[in-house]
């Protein structure tokens, strides 16, 4: 266990005055009778010590101030510490003023950690010291003194002040093994630390404790020769830091520090955080050490032999204690007899000399203070806690111990239910493995206490937690932290903070049967331009994947496998519940959807029946599938004779919904959705999230990123139809309604009738589109002249086109407002090449923003009507022109018609209020 003792140090030292005085030429203020005051200055509270023994000192500066709640700076003054020491200030101030004088001694070398400011207070920077060790860390030393001064009439008067250390010198030690420089480094993070120092209220500013952002890491790889003595014992110094610090016992500062003693690699000998109830006081002036054993392991164990048990005795705050090995076996046979919401406390280090035995069953609402001690030598069936419910854990190491189970097991918990918190908690040098399960390197399952209620909260926190060199194999999957996870929805958190770390044997490997969901580059896009793989495998594995998973301040997403919840013989999708929408078809099943896997199993489980989905948290549909290499424009071929996309099944394609009638998105994202069309009846094949629409239909709030939609060609007797969208394929409903839905590098290649949210739009519908838009997207038809079979008809012909950057084609009636296409390209294929007619029938059109509208005759002999407002197309969108010209007067759309040989009739369509004619 680390002791702390503080040992502070005060000496005042007066030195001598001299009748000679340095000046400044000038009064500060003219006008008034000007007097000249001359300071002695000396410094107090030399430490008899090479640490701390203030020889660096050589600069003064002098900074003066008028004004009472607001400081005004009118003068700073620099000079050399021995001539001000020897010869004085003397400083030309105004009769009747008041002023604040500071005077801040430090060494000249510092140029970068103090800047005394214009109002009076100094701000420190530790950037420059961070690693530079006792060598640098000693230029952080400075003293300061003030005076306040009303100039009164005697010509010169002589005053003494003495400097001390604003600072505190707080020092960490070891008694067991002098660290030696090449073999060791010391880091010494501080959680909470000052950052600015009023040396006029000595009050000190500090910094976030509860923000892992502000944290401050030094490092120190030089170790003094000197040493510190307690007693008979000796320690060795390993680090030291000067810190701002309230001046009076009752204002001490506190700090939340670790100190982590390290070989030279950077593995971890020995890590000890001084937080909650342990934080470190500090107090200027003084030198608090804190010193205790952190080198190597004490030498002095309690060791089990096999046999003795002995109850622990309780304390006076009714906790069980723990001081001998015999009390952890006692409680491996009878803590399940005790009462719940008890404290237990390890007060020294046990070796249980890996004798068998079994768990410690705790109480409901445990919790374990591990007192900075270590337990090793465990020889365990089933995880030392074994099953707990509601526990908390703190300041222990499991070391060179095995654990064997046949269930679900960790190195701290087989199963646990509820609630946790495990803050410095360290798994090292340790086997674990289970026969039937899943293994964790601290617990190895988490679950509810009620698996599948809903109404329970659960939270897991791993504070300041470390797996080290540690094996771990399971059957169900293996997880460094947590085996498995059973995420029934978003009311279960678990959270790894970023101070967490794993340290690997230097032969290991992250093995591939860690299958975690919750690994590099299954993270989700908005992380992917971070390198978060030190996260690999931290989580093994999780059932229902709808939990709320948090390493760091980042909430990761699992990507789906292509694989689970792909039949309805999986996982059962959750419904909604009354508070939802019933959306806007009489019987639709209305789910909630989490997950990647929660929208297959919904896919599985409709399987073209009604549904309405709501989208509670964005989903990674993985389309890149095992070899991380999504296929979006790289394997299309600009529309060569062989432009077509080759699939396997390991690019994680997913079915196309065949209806959604109600899908609120909660302006939730889909990624990586990878959609390649299957042959779809006698005559057509589709592609799109969405295939079609019918009845009354809502789509809102919710974006596509990074989705591919590949159709394949297809040659049939009469017309190929082959349609694709991202989103939508053919809309043919009563009504339907698509607002706030946004593609954002998005792919789609198909012959016709296609689009990037939307293929073809109505038939027999009325549609208002709003407030939608495509960014960076990409649109390509293939060459179906090439694929063209023998011409026995003069009615066969293959026309790609009706292609546009947001919808392909239009039709009947429709309301579009505020849809935007950006920097999105179409390439058409044969669209600018006169010579690609085939029986005199040339390709239809293409355009930026809507290929081609057709009009037609509506029921009750009803006239379409197609407007459109507020509509946009940027200067980056690019699109093959059609080489006869024969196009919209709208660049953005390629052609406004109707056919009046199949009974059309002219409709009207308006573009910001007016009409196009045609």
């Amino acid at each position: 266990m680390m002791k702390s003792f503080i040992y502070r140090i005060i000496i005042l030292t007066l030195v001598a005055m001299t009748m000679v005085a340095c000046t400044q030429d000038e009064p500060i203020v003219s006008g008034n009778a000007e007097m000249t005051i001359t300071y002695r200055p000396s410094l107090g509270g030399i430490y008899r010590a090479n640490i701390g023994d203030g020889t660096g000192i050589d600069q003064l500066i002098v900074t003066v101030y008028e004004g009472e709640g607001t400081l005004t700076q009118k003068l700073s003054y620099t000079q050399d510490w021995y001539d001000a020491e020897r010869y004085g200030i003397a400083l030309t101030l105004l009769e009747g003023h008041t002023y604040k004088i500071m005077f801040w001694a430090q060494d000249a070398d510092n140029t970068t950690a103090y800047t005394i400011n214009n109002d009076g207070t100094i701000s420190v920077n530790y950037d420059a010291y961070l690693n530079g060790g006792f060598a640098k860390m000693e230029q952080m030393d400075a003293f300061c003194g003030v005076s306040t001064i009303t100039v009164g009439s005697q010509a010169n008067e002589h005053k003494s002040i003495v400097l001390n250390r604003p600072l505190a010198q707080l020092n960490f030690a070891d008694n067991t093994t002098a660290p030696t420089q090449g073999s060791h480094q010391a880091v010494v993070t501080f959680h909470s630390i000052p950052t600015a120092y009023n040396p006029f209220t000595q009050e000190v500013a500090m910094s976030d404790a509860n923000n892992d952002t502000d944290d401050v890491t030094f490092t120190f790889t030089d170790f003094p020769a000197e040493t510190l003595t307690v007693g008979s014992d000796t320690y060795y110094y390993l680090a030291c830091n000067y810190l701002f610090a309230n001046d009076g016992a009752a204002d001490n500062t506190k700090v939340d520090v670790t100190i982590d003693l390290q070989t030279s690699s950077g593995t971890s000998i020995k890590k000890h955080r001084f937080t909650g109830n342990k934080v470190v006081d500090i107090d200027p002036n003084m030198k608090t050490n804190l010193y205790g054993t952190l080198v190597q392991q004490p030498q002095s164990w309690s060791v089990w032999d096999g046999s003795s048990t002995t109850q622990p005795t309780t304390d006076a705050q009714n906790r069980y204690t723990i001081d001998d090995a015999a009390d952890v076996a006692w409680l491996c046979y009878n803590a399940n007899t005790l009462d719940e919401n008890k404290t237990f406390v390890l007060t020294t280090d046990i070796d249980m000399d890996n004798h068998a035995i079994t768990s410690i069953q705790l109480p409901a609402g445990s919790t374990l203070d591990g007192g900075s001690h270590t337990i090793k030598g465990l020889n365990l069936t089933g995880a030392l806690l074994g099953n707990a419910t509601d526990l908390t854990v703190n300041d222990i190491t499991i070391d060179e111990s095995n654990i064997t189970s046949t269930t679900h097991t960790g190195a701290l918990v087989n199963t646990l239910k509820g609630s946790a918190t495990f803050t410095n908690v360290t798994v090292q040098n340790t086997a674990i493995t289970t026969t039937n399960g899943a293994a964790g390197g601290i617990v190895g399952y988490i679950v509810r206490k009620s698996a599948n209620d809903r109404s329970e909260q659960l939270d897991v926190i791993f504070d300041n937690c470390h797996v080290i060199e540690t094996s771990i194999q399971g059957t169900t999957s293996n997880g460094h932290f947590v085996g498995l996870l059973r995420g029934y929805d978003n009311g279960e958190t678990v959270q790894f903070k970023e101070n967490c770390t794993l340290t690997l044997s230097q032969t290991a490997t992250i093995a591939d049967d860690f299958v975690s969901p919750y690994t590099e580059g299954n993270e989700g896009a908005w992380l992917a331009s971070n390198d978060y793989s030190k996260y690999n495998g931290w989580l093994g594995n999780e059932e229902c994947y709808r939990a709320q998973v948090y390493y760091g301040a980042n909430r990761f997403i699992p990507r789906w496998d292509g694989v689970i919840n792909k039949s309805a013989a999986n996982i059962e999708p959750l419904l909604a519940d009354a508070t939802y929408d019933e959306g806007v078809t009489a019987g639709s099943h209305r789910y909630v959807v989490y997950s990647a896997f929660d929208l297959a199993g919904v896919r599985a489980k409709t399987n073209g029946a009604p549904a309405a989905i709501y989208l509670m948290e964005n989903v990674d549909m993985n389309g890149q599938g095992a070899d991380g290499k999504f296929f979006v424009h790289s394997k299309f071929t600009k529309s060569a004779a062989d432009s077509k996309y080759s699939t396997t099944d390991d690019d994680n394609h997913f079915r196309s919904f065949d209806y959604i009638d109600y899908l609120e998105g909660n302006s939730h994202d889909i990624y990586n959705l990878s959609i390649y069309s299957t042959y779809n009846g006698a005559t057509t094949y589709y592609g799109a999230f969405i295939l079609y629409c019918r009845n009354t239909t809502v789509h809102q709030n919710v974006n596509l990123r990074n989705c591919c939609t590949v159709v394949p060609h297809v040659v049939k007797d009469n017309e190929d139809k082959s349609y694709g969208a991202a989103f939508v394929c053919n809309n043919d409903c009563a009504t339907y309604t698509m607002q706030n839905v946004h593609a954002y590098n998005c792919s789609v290649f198909a012959l016709q009738k296609t689009g990037t949210l939307i293929g073809r739009l109505g038939v027999n519908n009325s549609a208002t589109i709003s407030d939608c838009s495509v960014n960076d997207c990409y649109i390509e038809n293939y060459n179906c002249k090439e694929h063209q079979e023998s011409f026995a008809s003069i009615v066969k012909f293959y026309t790609p086109g009706e292609v546009g950057g947001m919808f392909g084609f239009v039709e009947d009636q429709a309301t579009i407002t505020n849809c935007h296409v950006r920097r999105t390209t179409i390439h058409a294929y044969g669209q600018n090449d006169k010579n690609y007619i085939i029986y005199k029938i040339p390709g239809r059109h293409v355009s930026k923003f809507i290929g081609d509208i057709r009009t037609s005759e509506n029921t009750d002999d009803s006239i379409d009507v197609i407007k459109m407002t507020n509509c946009t197309v940027d200067d980056a969108t690019t699109c093959t022109q059609r080489y006869d010209k024969h196009s919209s007067t709208y660049t953005t759309i390629g052609k406004v018609y109707y056919v009046s040989l199949a009974g059309d009739k002219k409709g009207t369509v308006t573009y910001d209020g007016k009409n196009i004619s045609f």
